[in-house]
């Protein structure tokens, strides 16, 4: 095959000078030899600061190295979402189309054990997977740390090559290559070939001004590169290198004046050469400068050259426009800078809010504006500041231009340069409807980015016009990450816009609870359904507290720490709060108001859980009928309380008239909405779960297979409806007695259960005590019982002691533990 390259430079860094005792290092690191027993990977970590060419160099080893790998994979690890961003994509390129365009992996290991199966499979090919730029290993929120540790793909045909100026990631390296500044020849070679001249050819005189140019800059290739790139682009200093001088000294001078604040963290001599080349980059374009600095507030690692040709390009325009104005306002001061579709109301759903960002015209790129764009692109190119990747379609920028840009404006500049990119990542989220989830996730790493800039500077940002409409972008934020699967990310996101709607409007006010709402359903949707319960009631009480017991609002809470409860196997104090919940509604609206309706179908739905089914019977069927009359027999509410009614005939073992009426509602939600929509497909698995009751096992079969057929046509195959779809075939296959087929599909869907979601997930729970079920039924019963042990002390932990799944896991392991003996329970049912 082949050699296969991801986001890696397929030829050799043009302006990179070899430094033969570090390539030495690498070639011994990686030396060919037989693949070895071992499952380790070999690790080389490329170690020094920034600016010393700890990337060049690893790019310059794949020239010279690319005969040896079947692949070569280059990562962004700058950030833990990025190495995120960039499996996403990898796992695109080596799936090769064999997976539905919209499968979504929602766990990174997940993703990084998928990467392993490939490696695994090609077990007589060698790989290479470089992590550039791994410097945030320390602590920090789960979104941004990086924990390699966790992300090594462990396979005896891979070599990992890790960058890094933090020494704590040295420690990862069997073999670790130090960096430091260049020699004196090396530094004179770079700056030779980066101004375009020859260096056999270069005139005594030459040599004489290019060490003294080498010497002033520190031998720091960056600053190297950066001077030569300044150079290639005068034509008349390339034949008088010191010409090149009295402008560094100039910005020297200049630096040392007006940012003397930058000095503790930027030599002046970087300042400097960052000034002098920037200066010749708003000679050559106008957007240029502009656009770095835009850039800059974005992700530096992943640059796409198409960033703007969906029409967001307005925003550049208007951001060049303000810095464009406040220069001539006068200089900035730098030196300043510091499954069962039962209840309604779902707690995991989210509402946009961002009435603003969705009325924005939307303005077509013209042919002069992307050709302002694309030269721009190539002016910051040819002078360095940002390096082009192997595609060709994206850009990378070095750490230490990317700090500078952002340090070297003032706090009016940067708080400007947070609102413009806000409202363009905002703008771009209405514009992905139809995009891939490759994009998406793409988006994901920016908003990302743009989360890590308000966050480190909101302290600074004190207009309360735009603290309030950053509040609104980091909600938007927040939604777009929970509809790709970034649960994690969207809870860091949600408590960053809590933490600022705090500050902006006080704890007590609407806007604050309402943020808080949503950071409890994040928390909900993670399976943290104790801290979401917590922030519920809190809400309650404030809502109550000023608005009274009776306002929408308060009722809408009292709605969701309703079905909180009910999740944490409370259904007795949920059904207290539905009843006055459904008292209030009927009070305030009547009997026939849509949310009167709501609560009273919610509450038949908790109080099966509660086991008292002849009031969930009336109450579910008195809501049917006020629902059809308002509503009519087919809208979409009154099938929801139907496939709830017979629900509860099913739990009183009623299964024809069950069955009959989930027939009902999924040949209606066929009619109105197709068979791919993910209500017609529960309908199908509502109505499979009957006909498994009633005996009627080959139609109840197919009907799962075509569910879970569907399910992965349209969700993926580690979507979480899907992997539900999964766990219900399995349990048709339990009492088919089919147990080696059962066991095989839930050892899967557990392993999956455990990356994605974690241990202490109820749904990994529900699992665990499932497939102990079925290995018990296998004759492994040891294994069995040390799985459901597990499973009960977790539960005990998650749930707590009183929890009916708690409860019935306990029974299961005493039937296990003292009587050995079949059946058991099957908690599978509890799957919702």
């Amino acid at each position: 095959m082949a050699t296969i390259f991801f986001e890696a430079p397929e030829d050799q860094v043009s302006n990179f000078v070899p430094r033969p005792s570090l390539h030495k290092q690498l070639e011994n690191a990686f030396r060919p030899k037989p693949l070895s027993k071992s499952s380790q990977p070999r690790i080389a970590v490329v170690h020094g600061q920034p600016g010393t060419g700890k990337s060049q160099l690893v790019a310059n080893y794949l020239e010279e190295a690319r005969d040896r790998y079947s692949g070569v994979f280059w990562l962004d690890a700058r950030r833990r979402d990025t190495i995120d961003e960039h499996f996403r994509r990898l796992d695109c390129l080596l799936s090769d189309g064999d997976k539905p365009k919209n499968q979504v992996i929602a766990n990174l290991e997940e993703l990084v054990n998928s990467a392993c199966d490939w490696f695994d499979q090609r077990s007589d090919k060698k790989f290479l997977l470089v992590y550039d730029g791994a410097d945030n290993l320390g602590n920090g929120d789960r979104s941004s740390t990086v924990d390699l540790n966790a992300l090594m793909p462990q396979c005896r045909n891979l070599d990992i090559l890790i960058t890094s100026r933090d020494s704590a990631v040295a420690k990862l390296g069997s073999t670790v290559i130090l960096m430091k500044d260049m020699e004196k020849a090396e530094a004179i070679e770079l700056l030779l070939r980066n101004s375009g001249l020859n260096q056999s050819a270069a005139s005594q005189k030459q040599l004489q001004d290019t060490r003294v140019i080498v010497e002033i800059l520190g031998y720091s290739p960056l600053l190297v590169a950066l001077a030569g790139s300044y150079i290639a682009q005068n034509p008349q200093i390339q034949s008088h290198l010191t010409e090149y001088l009295p402008e560094f000294r100039r910005n020297r001078k200049k630096v040392v004046r007006d940012y003397r604040g930058l000095i503790p963290k930027f030599p002046a001599a970087s300042l400097a050469t960052l000034e002098t080349s920037l200066e010749l980059a708003a000679e050559k374009s106008p957007l240029a400068v502009p656009m770095l600095t835009f850039l800059s507030f974005l992700n530096p690692r992943d640059i796409s050259s198409h960033l703007f040709e969906d029409g967001t390009h307005v925003h550049l325009s208007t951001f060049a426009e303000a810095l464009d104005s406040a220069s001539h306002e006068g200089p900035a001061d730098s030196s300043s800078s510091t499954e069962d579709d039962i209840v309604e109301g779902d707690p995991n759903s989210t509402e946009d809010n961002q009435e603003s960002a969705w009325d924005l015209p939307i303005v077509a790129i013209s042919d002069q504006e992307r050709s302002d764009i694309q030269h721009a692109f190539s002016v910051l190119e040819s002078l360095s500041f940002l390096r082009r990747s192997a595609q060709g379609s994206r850009f990378c920028m070095d750490n230490l231009i990317y700090s500078w840009n952002q340090e070297r404006l003032s706090q009016d500049e940067k708080a400007l340069a947070i609102k413009v990119t806000s409202e363009f990542l905002m703008d771009k989220i209405r514009r992905t409807s139809e995009a891939s989830t490759s994009e998406k996730h793409y988006l994901g790493s920016q908003m990302m980015a743009s989360f890590d800039n308000i966050a480190r500077l909101r302290e600074d940002l004190t207009d309360p016009e735009l603290q309030s409409m950053l509040v609104s972008a980091v909600d938007t934020f927040a939604n777009h990450l929970c509809e790709i699967g970034r649960g994690s990310d969207e809870i860091s996101m949600r408590q960053l816009c809590y933490d600022m709607s705090e500050q902006l409007y006080g704890t007590d006010h609407m806007e604050t609870l309402a943020v808080k709402r949503y950071l409890a359903k994040a928390f909900w949707a993670a399976g943290d359904l104790a801290q979401a319960a917590t922030l519920e009631r809190e809400v309650l009480e404030k809502m109550t507290a000023i608005l009274g017991n009776e306002d929408t609002r308060t009722l809408e809470v009292i709605n969701d720490l309703a079905l909180c409860l009910q999740a944490l196997g409370d259904p007795k104090g949920a059904a207290a709060l539905l009843r006055e919940l459904l008292e209030r509604r009927t009070k305030i609206h009547g009997n026939s108001h849509p949310d009167t309706l709501q609560a009273m179908n919610n509450l038949a739905s908790i109080l099966i859980d509660a086991g008292a089914l002849p009031e969930a019977v009336a109450i579910a069927t008195q809501a049917l009928d006020l629902r059809k009359q308002v509503l009519g027999e087919e809208h979409l509410d009154t099938l929801t309380t139907m496939s709830n009614l017979a629900g509860i005939h099913r739990a009183l073992k009623e299964f024809d008239q069950a069955a009959t009426m989930y027939r009902q509602v999924l040949l209606k939600r066929k009619q109105i909405l197709g068979s791919e929509n993910p209500a017609t497909l529960t309908a199908m698995n509502n109505l499979a779960a009957i006909l498994m009751g009633t005996g009627e096992v080959e139609e109840a079969v197919n009907l799962q297979l075509e569910v879970l057929e569907m399910r992965k046509k349209t969700q993926g195959n580690d979507h979480p409806d899907t992997l539900k779809a999964v766990v219900n075939l399995a349990s048709s296959l339990y009492a088919m007695e089919e147990l080696d087929a059962a066991a095989a599909l839930q050892q899967d869907v557990l392993n999956k259960r455990r990356q994605i979601l974690g241990d202490t997930h109820p749904d990994t729970l529900r699992l665990m005590g499932n497939l102990a079920n079925t290995l018990f039924a296998q004759g492994y019963h040891d294994q069995a019982i040390d799985l459901l042990t597990e499973s009960v002390e977790q539960s005990k932990i998650t749930l707590g002691d009183d929890h009916f799944e708690t409860i019935q896991s306990m029974e299961n392991l005493k039937a296990m533990q003292d009587e050995h003996t079949l059946p058991l329970k099957d908690i599978t049912n509890l799957m919702r």
